[in-house]
Parts: C-alpha cells; sequence; structure tokens
C-alpha cells in the first residue's frame, strides 16, 4: 500500500511537472509570438514610411531644384542603408534626348555639355551628384575655380549668381572677330569696356586690365577672363537645370524587403519638344 502510495505521488509529481513545463512552454510561445508580431509591426511600419517618402513622388513633376534633394537623399541612403543588409537605391534621370540637355546652354553659344556626353541620354545617380557638387567640391568646384580670380576677396555662390544673371555682357561674340571696320572695333572695345567694369565691380579687383583701347589682350587677363566665362557657362546651365520639370516615371521595389529601390525620372517637354522652365 506504502508502494501505491508513493508511485502515486511520484506521478503526480511528474504530471504536475509536465503540466507546469507545459504552461510555460505555451507561455513562452505567446511572449515570443507576441515579441515577433510587434517585430514585425514595427518592420511594415518602418516600410510603409520609408516607401511613402518615395510614393509622394509618383506621377508627380517636380523641378530639377528638388530632383537633385532626392538625389542627395537617396546619396545618403546609399551611404548607411547597405551596412544593415538594404541594397543600394538606383537613380535614374531620362533626357530623352542627349540634345535635350544642350537647351541649357547659354543661347547662341555653342559650349560644351557638362552633364550628358555621347548619345545617351539617360544619367544615373553618381554622374548627376558630380553635377551637384560642381558648385562646392573644394577640388574642381566652380567656387574653388574662381578663387585665384579675385585675389583676397572670398567667391561664394552669390558671385556665380552674379555672372550668371550677367551672362549677356561675359559672354561676348566679339571675342571671336577678327579684323573688323573701325564701326566694328569699337562695338567690340565698348563691349569689352562694359565687361570689364562689371567684372570688376563683382570680384573687387581689376581682372581685365587698363588697356582703355582693347582690354583682355594681355595673356594674363585672357586666362582670367576664359575662366570666368567657363564657370559663368557652367553655372548657368547648373540653374537652368534647377528650373526645368521633370515627373517621376516609375518605381522598382525590392521583391525581399519590400522596399523601393529604384526611382525614374523623365525631363518634360513641350508639343514643340522644348523643355519646360519656369
Amino acid at each position: 500500500m506504502e508502494n501505491a502510495t508513493k508511485a502515486l505521488l511520484i506521478g503526480a509529481g511528474i504530471l504536475i511537472a509536465i503540466i507546469i513545463l507545459s504552461s510555460l512552454l505555451i507561455l513562452y510561445n505567446q511572449v515570443s509570438g507576441f515579441y515577433q508580431n510587434s517585430s514585425n509591426m514595427t518592420e511594415e511600419q518602418q516600410r510603409v514610411e520609408f516607401n511613402k517618402t518615395f510614393e509622394n513622388y509618383e506621377d508627380k513633376k517636380i523641378r530639377g531644384n528638388e530632383l537633385l534633394s532626392i538625389m542627395n537623399m537617396i546619396d545618403d541612403y546609399n551611404t548607411t542603408e547597405p551596412e544593415k543588409g538594404y541594397d543600394n537605391m538606383e537613380f535614374v534621370v531620362d533626357f530623352i534626348s542627349a540634345d535635350n540637355f544642350k537647351q541649357f546652354n547659354y543661347e547662341g553659344v555653342n559650349s560644351k555639355t557638362y552633364l550628358l556626353s555621347g548619345s545617351n541620354s539617360k544619367i544615373t545617380e553618381n554622374k548627376l551628384k558630380d553635377f551637384s557638387n560642381r558648385v562646392n567640391d573644394p577640388s574642381t568646384g566652380l567656387i574653388s575655380s574662381l578663387q585665384s580670380v579675385s585675389g583676397d576677396v572670398r567667391i561664394t555662390e552669390t558671385i556665380l549668381q552674379q555672372l550668371s544673371s550677367n551672362i549677356a555682357n561675359i559672354i561676348i561674340e566679339e571675342d571671336n572677330k577678327g579684323t573688323a571696320n573701325q564701326y566694328e572695333i569699337e562695338n567690340r572695345n565698348d563691349a569689352r569696356r562694359k565687361r570689364a567694369n562689371l567684372l570688376k565691380n563683382i570680384f573687387k579687383v581689376n581682372v581685365c586690365g587698363s588697356n582703355e583701347t582693347t582690354y583682355t589682350t594681355a595673356p594674363e587677363y585672357k586666362d582670367l577672363v576664359d575662366t570666368i566665362k567657363e564657370v559663368t557657362l557652367k553655372y548657368y546651365e547648373f540653374t537652368q537645370f534647377k528650373r526645368a520639370h521633370f515627373k517621376c516615371t516609375g518605381l522598382e521595389y525590392d521583391s525581399v524587403t519590400g522596399r523601393v529601390n529604384k526611382m525614374s525620372f523623365e525631363i518634360c517637354t513641350d508639343g514643340n519638344g522644348n523643355i519646360i522652365l519656369n
């Protein structure tokens, strides 16, 4: 009888232990499931919020300055997020035709196109990043290019804006003309004097020399003026780009994470093929 009692007590103890362990296992699964669901909900919310930032642009038209801001945001993402296991995001802008970008050049000047090259009408984030940094890049930027022109005067983007707004008086056709009659020579010199005074007011130094007859004939002055002209053309192209309209033509998503991983834009043109600017 005593052995039977002991057996019953042992069996009851084992049963109670099994019940307790089963309860703990159920509780663990419930808590684990709760935290997993909570984690999944958090990830889903983060994914939705992340995608919303870019989905707001789908089928929308924006200006070039905002396009550059999106590009900078994607560049920041591609710098930090791959470390967390996410792939880089792609960014493509289609100008439809490489010739379209030439519309950003100053009218009447067969200047070099500094963003597109060859016949490829599409540019990616890296190329556009270089274009975006053309003003402030410490080694190749427009500001650093002009620093040798002004001596002790600090070059700012305000100076670039002044050059661009006066481009018609800086990029003068008279520079490329040969021998002419007296009337043309006088017009040429008038244009050069006007430019010399303009640049002196902008840079606070005598950029074009002091020859009251011809100006810029000395090699050192010609080199400085040529630098100013090239910088002016580049910055003018940059400002025209920022005024242009672009449309987001599509978003693509990562098949694993569900995050947006590519944005595509296209230049907006009117019925005559002219880029829309305002």
